[in-house]
């Protein structure tokens, strides 16, 4: 095929070139359009000890563009540098296929007494947190501890390799009295990371890779994820993972102190509190919770402002909710969802919807029917509250 030349941005007879190293896309770095989306999860690969894997090609391209671009970036990925290994990558019948050499250190001794020994080589955390031969990135200086510590947070955090200068300054924070914990958070919270705008789930690999330095497992990660969508910040989780043992054994391997973050949203002072009110905005406004709202039921709940009953009816007699325009029949439909956690049998329908219709009770004494009874009581119960 013809490539063109890193002068020019179109082929123009006479300026084609052989060597992709000079191709346009390569050098000009245009390529990581396409090439970063597979590097993340290449990580995730490396970091779950996998050494042979394909990732399929999804692309709109026509299979003449696709064909040439793709093989750039198996390329380009195959010239990228990994923690603890290589990376030999090849593109064919819309896939990459991927098979990773693991680096053996060359030598077994210490790092300067900071992580003894030969270090821990995990077997769970693709060499993330173990030996290493004490180099980061390019640097080609031994490391410290610390300095081991802040390059696995560039790389699996940021997702590149550590300046030495970048790894000196982390390691004179920890030095300093900055703990584990403070680090991460510098990291995983910083401007650099948010850019990336990750999702609930890709947030949750990345807390895996980066504060237990392995790959998340299943059942493990769809339970953050839900913990999120409940309502729960980003913060909150964050603390779960470096409260957590896994943790506390990655900084006993570089001899730093782990340390904790404090949680100021009242979302985050009792997870129960806040799954109870977000499923509020769900059954009676029909949607998900904003954050100030969140936090403003959450804190009536925790200072002990409002009963659970009153919660809700600030729901039913919102604004918001009175919008809706309910028929009377829906209107009892939404009180069974959002009172008792189920759909409402036809005869319990038929006569809270009479009532209305008749005018023997208004919607106000309809809602208070509902809410003081024993079954609303037990859906509050089951939320532990």
């Amino acid at each position: 095929m013809k490539l063109v030349h890193s002068d020019h941005t179109q082929p123009v007879a006479g300026y084609e070139c052989n060597s992709l190293e000079e191709n346009y896309f390569i050098k000009t770095g245009e390529i990581h359009q396409w090439s970063d989306p597979f590097a993340e999860k290449i990580r995730q690969k490396i970091a779950a000890g996998e050494t042979s894997f394909t990732l399929p090609v999804n692309s709109d391209l026509p299979e003449s563009v696709a064909n040439v671009i793709y093989r750039l970036v198996a390329y380009e990925l195959s010239s990228e540098s990994w923690t603890n290994a290589t990376l030999s990558a090849s593109y064919d019948n819309q896939k990459l296929t991927c098979s990773v050499t693991v680096k053996t250190p060359e030598n077994n001794g210490g790092d300067n007494g900071n992580s003894g020994g030969s270090g821990s080589n995990d077997s769970n955390n693709g060499g993330n947190t173990g030996t290493d031969n004490g180099n980061s990135g390019n640097t080609g200086t031994t490391l410290t501890g610390k300095q081991r510590f802040a390059s696995l947070l560039y790389e699996n955090a940021l997702g590149r390799s550590a300046e030495q200068s970048e790894l000196d300054y982390w390691a004179q924070e920890l030095t300093n009295g900055r703990t584990g914990a403070e680090v991460a958070y510098g990291f995983l919270f910083s401007e650099e990371f948010q850019n990336h705008n990750y999702n609930n789930a890709d947030y949750v690999e990345h807390l895996y890779l980066s504060l237990m330095g392995r790959a998340s497992d299943t059942d493990g990660k769809a339970g953050w994820v839900k913990t999120l969508e409940n309502g729960a910040s980003r913060l909150y989780v964050f603390r779960q993972f470096i409260n957590s043992e896994e943790f506390q054994q990655l900084c006993n391997t570089y001899e730093i102190q782990k340390g904790d973050v404090s949680l100021t949203e009242e979302r985050d002072q009792n997870y129960n509190v806040t799954c109870f009110v977000a499923r509020n905005y769900t059954q009676f406004l029909s949607r998900n919770y904003d954050t100030d709202g969140l936090n403003h039921w959450c804190e009536a709940i925790n200072h002990h402002t409002q009963s659970m009953q009153e919660i809700a009816y600030g729901f039913v007699f919102s604004t918001e909710c009175s919008n809706k325009n309910l028929s009377n029949t829906e209107y009892v439909k939404m009180l069974y969802r959002g009172c008792f956690d189920r759909e409402g049998d036809d005869a319990g329908i038929s006569d809270w919807t009479n009532a209305l219709n008749s005018g023997m009770m208004d919607r106000t004494q309809v809602f208070w029917g509902f809410a003081n009874s024993q079954e609303f009581a037990n859906m509050v119960e089951s939320y532990h509250l």
